[in-house]
């Protein structure tokens, strides 16, 4: 079940490796940054279930399915990587 998962618990490792280890960012702000992180991944790991149950035994996979699941990752993409690149620039400014 978690297998699908590995993408995101990847990505996860590299963003906390990058702000973790970075001198530039104060500790709180480090803390906030892997709190909201680890809330963004848990949200989105139970919503992706709750829309995988809810088509789980139909066959034909129904449209409707694969537009809440895109609709969903595209939202949760755009939750994770638009922060990151904010953190990317900051680091790269005061370095």
């Amino acid at each position: 079940m978690l297998q699908q998962y590995t993408g995101l618990f990847i990505t996860l490792s590299f963003i906390f490796i990058v702000v973790v280890f970075n001198r530039y960012l104060f500790w709180w702000v480090k803390g906030i940054i892997v709190a909201y992180y680890s809330m963004v991944s848990y949200i989105f790991i139970t919503v992706k279930n709750r829309i995988d149950n809810e088509f789980e035994n139909i066959r034909p996979v129904p449209e409707i399915y694969w537009d809440k699941n895109s609709g969903w990752v595209d939202t949760i993409t755009n939750y994770i990587f638009f922060p990151f690149i904010g953190i990317l620039i900051f680091i790269y400014f005061k370095w």
